[in-house]
């Protein structure tokens, strides 16, 4: 009987095999361009990917492949499990680790065929994931059917697998690993793997699959399984997931990593202490982040010098030139690209929130700030493009820096950077197109929908449908409507339900204005939720308790002015009533609004009148000031919209006595003079306000000339232009007639309106 073989002993008598094997029929090396029989073998086997391939129960043969695992490989164990290692393969031909099982047997059983055919799967597998650069970034990642495939593919790039953890934010398309591995001279890179097309290809059976959100959600319920099952690196995966916000749960995440952590997942120490410094939410323990610290430089990371770096900038409040900041980059410099460790400690610096007990932030955005450029210096692309963006955001650089940069990411293949430089080339320029469409095929979204939707004429219109297909697929909100308003369009019961797939999609991944556009698309089919016909209103509802008014008026905006809704006015009606009569303010308003002003409900004064002082009845202190604004300027009443605002201001709306009192003491709007009356009226807003707006200086202004009093005049006047001046400097019509009011003031002349004109 032969001899028992260990498993890191056939690893790596695997790899030197293959490399023989691939050298002897000159294929290309992991990475490269794929022949065409590799690629044929390849597709094959992932083509074989089907729900057929998850039985209702495993084969008993199969079943008891645990055996085989959990013990040393003989001939002896290798023949009794043949069958089930073979039926495996056939079911998820895929499944790297047990191709190398399969492998290692043949060796064992001395069985050529077997050999040759594991071989061959194994080459065509690896040359297939790793193909055209793949796994080298997040944006293209090699395909995995689970996480123990990561170290054959990681041992054809020459690399030894260092730590591994879960992205579960990083992509809607991908269920990312990243990897960090080391080369045969002693550099640490980070590689990505995906395992969310080969969870997509088996649970196909489900149309939902063909939604990004539904795809995610099988993402995030494999993680799940597996962390119920006891795998820490699925807890911390899942576990840093806040479900509702689609965000990190900063007090989670750090327990679920502390716990992993604790398994001995190297690489869930070093996202332990990147939430601890950069989420002050997950309130570490100061000792078990420096022990985890100390653990993760003991095993040769070089995040640990990187992230201890981190740890005297924020914890500490020291700077770059301090000695021990200095050699912690410099360490972790040493072990990584070039740049590489500067970013990462840039990054962990995040300008939306300072650490606890740290006041200067202007110092702690100059850290970043001079951490970034240093890294661009030493050639780290992505340090280039966030300085091009900060630039861009904050106009503190010149545009010739910003262009450089953003040129140099471009140059490095960074999606984004691509994506930048073709929006500066512009579209219609047969570079700026090629430069998008780059940046498309990479997988970014935004070009994708730039492609999808904003390319005009110069796409062909299927080629458009397709990126646009591409841009939702990864997320894009945008996007996603656009494809629901689509479906809608079609005017079809099936594209009803497409729409409301779509937007159910985009409620996954938190598009509150999907959520919107699903609960109107519920208003207006019922028949879509035959169980609930009143389901619209209850998402309406919803929205209102969890995103606000804004979001649950937003309802009855797309009912009125997104077809095929619009044709329709009464769903929009309904819903604004609804939301009325459960004394939401700003829903009597826009009701007062639309009949008022005859937008989409026939015009109606009286119920315009009614809605509007529900509003005020509700609490809404503007209501009364916005009613007689419709009746002056919409329904050229004016002497009914006087007394409205009088009535307004003696309720207490300032900016109703302000405009009442301009147009009182000026005779704006062509109404009679009456300044004692005017000024009575601004009188009583300023005993009201401690900050009065500069507006009604000028108010006060103009009625102390009305009445004679010139020097008082010019002195609330002048306070009125210069805090417009310096507050407004666009608004030159407004300047300008200040500027006129004020030199009538000087020449003693009070300033009367003409009867054709407006307030200032």
């Amino acid at each position: 009987m032969s001899s028992p073989i260990s498993k890191t002993a056939v690893l790596v008598l695997i790899v030197v095999v293959l490399g023989g094997c691939v050298a002897g029929n000159q294929r290309s090396e992991p990475g490269a361009p794929l022949d065409r029989e590799t690629l044929r073998l390849a597709t094959t086997k992932w083509a074989q990917l089907s729900p057929a391939a998850i039985p209702r129960q495993l084969p008993r043969a199969e079943a008891q492949l645990r055996e085989l695992f959990e013990e040393p490989l003989t001939a002896a164990t290798c023949t009794r499990h043949r069958t089930g290692l073979q039926s495996a393969l056939t079911r998820l031909p895929v499944d790297l680790y047990k191709w190398y099982t399969a492998l290692d047997c043949a060796y064992l059983l001395d069985d050529q065929n077997w050999q040759v055919e594991s071989e061959e799967a194994i080459d065509a597998l690896i040359r297939f994931a790793l193909r055209d650069g793949r796994g080298r970034a997040p944006w293209q990642p090699a395909p995995i059917l689970h996480p123990m495939d990561i170290y054959p593919l990681v041992a054809a790039l020459d690399m030894e697998v260092l730590w591994k953890r879960y992205l579960t934010f990083d992509s809607v398309r991908y269920l990312l690993l990243e990897v960090s591995a080391m080369d045969d001279a002693g550099r640490q890179h980070r590689l990505y793997f995906d395992q969310l097309e080969a969870l997509a290809a088996l649970n196909s059976e489900d149309w939902l699959t063909d939604f990004p959100g539904p795809r995610r959600a099988l993402a995030l319920s494999v993680l799940e399984s597996e962390a119920l099952a006891g795998d820490p690196l699925a807890l911390a995966g899942f576990m840093n997931t806040d479900i509702q916000g689609w965000s990190l749960n900063a007090l989670a995440a750090r327990r679920a990593l502390e716990r992993a952590w604790q398994s001995g997942y190297p690489g869930t120490a070093v996202s332990l202490v990147e939430v601890c410094l950069s989420w002050p939410d997950a309130a570490c323990n100061p000792e078990l982040e420096t022990e985890t610290l100390a653990s993760v430089r003991s095993l040769g990371i070089a995040e640990g010098w990187a992230l201890e770096a981190g740890r005297l900038i924020i914890r500490e409040q020291r700077g770059l030139d301090d000695v021990a900041v200095r050699e912690a980059l410099e360490t972790a410099e040493s072990m990584t690209g070039p740049g590489f460790a500067l970013y990462y400690v840039a990054e962990l610096l995040r300008e939306d929130e300072l650490p606890d007990g740290r006041t200067d932030e202007a110092s702690y955005s100059e850290v970043r700030l001079a951490l970034l450029q240093a890294s661009a210096e030493r050639g780290e692309a992505r340090a280039h493009l966030l300085l091009a963006l900060s630039d861009a955001k904050q106009a503190t650089s010149g545009q010739g820096g910003s262009d450089a940069r953003i040129e140099l990411a471009a140059g490095a293949g960074l999606p984004m950077g691509l994506h930048m430089s073709a929006l500066q080339a512009g579209l219609a320029s047969e570079r700026g197109l090629a430069m998008m469409r780059r940046a498309a095929e990479l997988g970014l979204a935004e070009s994708q929908f730039m492609l999808g939707a904003l390319a005009g004429q110069r796409l062909d219109p299927d080629e458009s449908s397709q990126w646009l297909q591409a841009a939702a697929m990864g997320g894009h909100h945008a996007a996603i409507r656009i494809k629901a308003i689509r479906a809608l369009n079609e005017e079809t019961p099936a594209g009803q339900r497409l729409a409301m797939d779509w937007l159910s999609s985009g409620m996954m991944l938190g598009d509150v204005s999907a959520v919107a556009l699903l609960a109107a698309v519920y208003v207006a089919f019922p028949e879509l939720s035959p169980d609930n016909p009143g389901r619209g209103l209850a998402v309406t509802d919803a929205l209102l308790a969890d995103e606000g008014p804004g979001a649950a008026l937003l309802v009855a905006r797309n009912l009125f002015e997104v077809a095929p809704f619009s044709r329709d006015p009464r769903h929009g009606q309904a819903v604004l009533e609804y939301l009325a009569e459960t004394g939401l303010a700003e829903a009597s308003m826009q009701l007062g609004e639309r009949y008022l002003t005859g937008d989409a409900l026939a015009l109606d004064e009286a119920a315009g009148a009614y809605w509007f002082r529900r509003a005020h009845e509700q609490g809404n202190e503007d209501a009364l000031y916005e009613l007689g604004m419709a009746l002056i300027y919409d329904l050229e009443k004016l002497e009914s919209g006087l007394d409205v605002w009088e009535e307004a201001a003696r309720a207490g709306s300032d900016w109703a006595g302000n405009d009442l009192a301009f147009v009182l003491c000026t005779g704006e709007l062509g109404a009679s003079q009456d300044p004692g009356r005017g000024m009575a009226v601004i009188a009583r807003v300023f005993d009201r306000r401690d900050e009065p707006h500069h507006y009604m200086y000028s108010t006060l202004a103009a009625c102390q000339a009305a009445k004679g009093d010139f020097e008082k005049a010019r002195i609330n006047h002048a306070i009125a232009l210069a805090q417009t001046e310096r507050q407004e400097p666009n608004a030159e019509q407004t300047l300008a007639d200040m500027r006129h009011r004020m030199a009538l003031y000087e020449s003693d002349q009070p300033y009367i309106a003409s009867p054709a004109g407006d307030l200032p």
